[in-house]
């Protein structure tokens, strides 16, 4: 008899403590600013005294997007969102070189760049905390994307002391176009996100996320691919313009529950 009440108050503070959920519903624009990478940097020199400079820059994107957030007993979110995105990046190659079949120097410099728009559709779940005043998140997700458009743009420009030597090659070309490109683009795309959010009053919440990515590839002629890696840095502000909250009460259905549990209980 004993062992069976105890069962039945365990399931009673359960029941008490889940009975009654606050939901709330938020919803807004966001805007945000998106890096594929780090710039990178690199000189050298080689055994030639050739001096050799690169330079990656990414390409500032812009982001603009819709999200909708449930938030559960204040602390767990589950968000999901449309957004509009673009990325790429800037590369340098330049080169001060000596011809020693001429006797001569000269000077090279190739261009590439490449830019891409896409949708993305981030689906997170996240968790807050509070430090303080401060009610910080943390957020994980999938980023399904799917790439609208892109420009892949080359330029080649030798510079030779002998003038007859000089030369100039230009090429662009749309890798999701199978007329441009033996082997295209896919339009289709993932990433996962990991990010950080706080909240500033009771509209504006400002975010970090990182985002993982897969290589995009794409090949004007086989075997010389061309490639870009799918990933973000963002730096996000969201606005909250729609929030309202719920008390939902399943105290009801989880005491009839619990009468039925009663009733299966070995009586002692």
């Amino acid at each position: 008899m004993m062992l069976r009440h105890i069962i039945i108050l365990t399931i009673f503070l359960l029941v008490c403590y889940v009975g009654q959920s606050q939901i709330t519903f938020n919803c807004g624009p966001e805007v945000g600013l998106s890096f594929s990478q780090l710039p990178k940097f690199h000189s050298s020199t080689n055994s030639r005294n050739d001096i050799v400079k690169q330079t990656t820059i990414p390409l500032p994107g812009p982001l603009f997007g819709f999200y909708g957030q449930l938030t559960a007993r204040k602390h767990y979110q589950f968000s999901i969102g449309m957004q509009y995105q673009m990325i790429g990046k800037y590369y340098h190659y330049h080169r001060d070189g000596n011809d020693l079949l001429y006797n001569a120097n000269y000077t090279s410099d190739e261009w590439e760049n490449q830019t891409f728009h896409k949708l993305c559709v981030p689906l997170t779940v996240g968790f807050t905390f509070r430090i303080h005043k401060v009610h910080p998140s943390i957020f994980i997700g999938y980023r399904p994307n799917f790439f609208l458009t892109g420009r892949y743009y080359y330029k080649y420009n030798l510079n030779h002391d002998d003038n007859t030597k000089d030369l100039i090659t230009e090429r662009k070309l749309n890798p999701f176009d199978p007329d441009q490109c033996k082997i295209q683009a896919k339009h289709f795309n993932k990433q996962f996100i990991f990010g950080l959010s706080v909240s500033s009053g009771q509209h504006l919440e400002f975010m970090v996320s990182i985002i993982p990515g897969q290589i995009i590839s794409y090949a004007e002629y086989k075997p010389y691919y061309n490639g870009f890696t799918n990933s973000d840095l963002l730096l996000s502000i969201k606005y909250k313009i729609l929030q309202s909250t719920k008390e939902i009460s399943t105290t009801d259905k989880k005491l009839a529950a619990l009468n039925n549990v009663y009733k299966i209980l070995p009586k002692q």
